[in-house]
């Protein structure tokens, strides 16, 4: 799933196997066709919104893009084309979730040395306007 912003882009890639988004969702939706591509989109959406919170104190504020859901066999990543690149595997009770960050910055880019102050608002916070 795409990202950019003034100075910065990147993507986040999620691999994992059928078995082990159906076991995490299966309270939500159900198993199969195209819920899981929709479950899949948005586990990446919510990692992606995550980055988004956490990259704006920063002074980098970035537009998402739409998720891209991939299905088959024996698929595997390539390598990145990204300045910055890097993976992680996480493991849950149903199996294992490979996550890669790939994140380029424009020549002068710099995060902000000091995060912006914001109200604190938290993941599932209620707002009312």
């Amino acid at each position: 799933m795409g990202f950019c912003g003034d100075g910065v882009r990147g993507a986040i890639t999620l691999l994992l196997e059928r078995s082990t988004i159906s076991a995490l969702y299966a309270d939500v939706a159900p198993t199969g066709g195209e819920s899981m591509h929709d479950a899949c989109g948005e586990l990446a959406n919510m990692l992606i919104g995550g980055l988004q919170a956490r990259l704006r104190p920063l002074g980098a504020s970035i537009r998402i893009g739409l998720p891209i859901t991939i299905r088959g066999a024996d698929l595997a990543l390539g390598a990145s084309c990204a300045a910055t690149s890097t993976g992680r595997a996480f493991a849950t009770g149903h199996g294992r979730i490979l996550l890669r960050l790939d994140l380029e910055l424009d020549h002068g880019f710099a995060f902000a040395s000091e995060p912006a102050l914001e109200p604190s608002v938290g993941a599932g916070d209620a707002l009312y306007f």
